[in-house]
Parts: structure tokens; sequence; C-alpha cells
């Protein structure tokens, strides 16, 4: 910065030292030094006082602190940002800084600065911006090319950035909010398989869902969980989901969401049943969430259905697998029926028995598997269900 006795380099001084906390009482002041031009005070007296290779930055960022210390709603912005064409200038430029340039001039700081200040910017003035559509589309399309960057941080801020619009525009109803909502849909089935994106994305949706109970959950979901039924089974996708504890708390945010169907609770259940009977770790945490989707749909015959033919397939599992135990206890005693054979295959059909000289994995493995069978049909015997009671009995 160009050290200077002027009022105008004191007020930047002020706003520098202060980073940003004062911005509410100098930003006015700056609106009366360009009283008589607000666009030739802001693109280039104030653009002046900043040199260097950070010019490009510390004039970005500073004009964005004024913005903000104005406000959208208030007199002073409108003269000076809306009504003098600054803004739509100070738009232009932003968006060239925060694209991608593969000679390299737009570092990863000021591209991260300019997806920061359009996104504020929308949000104070979306009716401004989006008097323009090929303008608002232009800063949805930065936004989605910064969370594909190769920068984990301009990744990072421009996810952070389009869930804030998201929960804006959704509160206020606005034209983008489902525009932007399958963007970031979209890019939560792309970086699936990649754990700490998933995770921040994933923890982002919780919590939009908790805030805004008028989104539909179902335009998420469902290609979500289809995205999850066919990782580990289709070619392009050989590896299964990892769930972790965030995927969970998600689910059950889903299941108490008021825009829920049953649609969506009964692939859940399909999800949660697998868990709860196939990993030790995150058993309890399914078999909680799957617990509230019962509850939530109590009255409704498919998930009964659902539940019924869970509950049979999981009993005839025990059984056969007793069955075949003990027929296979007996195999080496004298005098075994032949007629015993067909049991004994059977029972093996159905459990996939190893053949002998089973390692002990193996048989450790089809143990906790039973364990988790009686754990879950317990906890839906203690939770209440009739549908299952009425199914053991039977």
């Amino acid at each position: 910065m160009v050290l200077s006795e002027s009022g105008l380099a004191s007020c930047l001084y002020a706003l520098r030292r202060t980073k940003s906390d004062c911005a509410e009482t100098i930003a006015p002041l700056m609106v009366h030094f360009g009283r008589n031009n607000h666009l030739e005070f802001f693109t280039y007296h104030l653009r002046r006082h900043f040199t260097g290779e950070s010019q490009r930055l510390n004039y970005l960022s500073t004009v964005h602190d004024i913005a903000m210390g104005l406000g959208g709603p208030s007199k002073h912005f409108y003269e000076a940002f809306a009504q003098s064409g600054t803004l739509d200038d100070l738009i232009g430029q932003a968006i060239r800084i925060a694209d991608f340039d593969p000679n390299g001039s737009n570092t990863v700081r000021e591209r991260v600065a300019a997806v920061a200040f359009l996104a504020d910017m929308w949000e104070l003035k979306a009716d401004r911006i989006e008097e323009s559509h090929d303008v608002a589309q232009a800063i949805l399309t930065v936004l989605k090319r910064g969370c594909r960057d190769r920068s984990r941080v301009l990744r990072t801020v421009s996810f952070e950035q389009m869930f804030k619009l998201l929960q804006h525009f959704s509160l206020s109803r606005n034209q983008f909010a489902p525009i932007i909502y399958k963007s970031l849909t979209f890019l939560l089935i792309e970086f699936h398989q990649y754990l700490d994106i998933r995770e921040q994305l994933i923890r982002q949706f919780t919590s939009l869902f908790q805030q805004v109970q008028t989104i539909p959950v179902a335009i998420l979901c469902e290609p979500l969980l289809k995205q999850i039924s066919i990782n580990g089974t289709a070619p392009m996708h050989p590896a299964p989901t990892e769930f972790n504890v965030f995927d969970f708390e998600f689910f059950a945010v889903v299941a108490n969401h008021k825009r829920a169907t049953v649609s969506i609770a009964l692939q859940l259940v399909e999800q949660l049943a697998g868990q709860a009977l196939s990993s030790v770790f995150y058993a309890n945490a399914a078999t909680a969430v799957l617990l509230e989707l019962l509850h939530r749909f109590a009255r409704e015959q498919p998930l009964h259905r659902a539940i019924s033919k869970l509950t049979e397939d999981l009993v005839q599992q025990l059984v056969e697998s007793e069955r075949w135990k003990k027929q296979h206890n007996q195999q080496s005693s004298p005098g075994q029926s032949p007629d015993n054979n067909a049991s004994l295959k059977k029972g093996k059909q159905v459990l996939k028995a190893a053949p002998e000289g089973e390692s002990q994995s193996a048989a450790l493995a089809k143990k906790m598997r039973e364990r988790l069978i009686v754990n879950f049909l317990k906890q839906l015997i203690l939770f209440g269900l009739e549908i299952v009671k009425e199914d053991l009995r039977t």
C-alpha cells in the first residue's frame, strides 16, 4: 500500500489493521469519498493504493469488506455499487479471477477471494445479479469449477459457498435454489468414493436438511442410495461404500425430515439392514436409524411388508445354520442316515458353508454374522414391532 497522508489511505490502513471489524463504520466514509463518481472511485482511485504481487488479492478483499460493511439493503450500498454500475464491473472482474487460468496468472488465494466475493454479492443482491441470467450462470459455473479444482482449499471454499447460497435461496424461494441443489447432488455422486470430499458434502447436507425442512430430500437421496447400491457390484465401481459415522448421522436426519417419503424409507431400510447385519462397528448405529424409520412410518404397509420379509429371511438363516451345524457334527458318526444328505446340502447352500478345512477366520465370520442377526432381531423385538413378533412366533 502506498504510504500517504490522505484520508482514503488512513481509512484503508485502519480497515486492514482491524481485519474488517470496523468495516461497518469505515465503509460509509468510503462511499462519501467517491460521492462524485463511485465507479471511478472504486475501480481506479481505490485500486491505486494497492501495489505489489498481492495487488489484486488485497484490492478485491478490501472492496469485499466495504461491500459487506455497507450491507445489501442499505441506501449507501445501492448508491455506491448497484446504481453506479460498480457492482457489475466488480462482478465481471471477480468472475475472470475466480475462473481457471491455464497460464497460471490467477493464484489460488486470488481465486478463493474472488469465489467468496461472488457468493456474498449474489446473496446480498440476488435480484440485481439475476437481471442477467448469463451473469448468474457464469457465477454458478466458476463455483462448480472450483469444486472440481485440484486445490483442496479452493474446493473446500467453493463447496461452502454453494451450500451457503443454497440455504439462503431455499429460504427465500429463489429460482436458482433447485439448480444449485441438483449441482451439489451431482457433485456428491461424482466424488462419492473420495472419503474426505464425501464427508464435507454429507455434513453440509446434514446441516442443510436440519435447518430447511421444506427442501425435497428425495432429489438427493434417490441417486445417492442408488450409487451406494451399485458400489461393489458394477464394473465401474468395484469397491463397496465404506460407511462412516457422518453417513449414519445424515441418514438419521433424513429419517426425521419432513419431506422424507415411504419410497426413501424403503431404500434406507435396505441399506441400513445390510450394515446392521455385516458391520460390527456400525451395527448399532444402523439399527438405531432403522428403528427411527419404523417409528416414523409405522402405519405404512410397504414398510411392514419389507420388515416382515427381512425377519423371515433372517430367522430362516438361523434355522438353516443350526441344522447344518447339527448335521455337520453327525457327519462322521457311524450309522448316519443317507437321507440327511439333502438337508445337509441345503444348509450348505443357504449359508455358503466352507468345505472341510475351513479357516478359523471364516468360522469366526459366520459366528459374528449369527450374532449380528440375533442382535438385530432382538432390537426389533424390544422396539415392540408386532409384525416381527408374529413372524418369530410362526
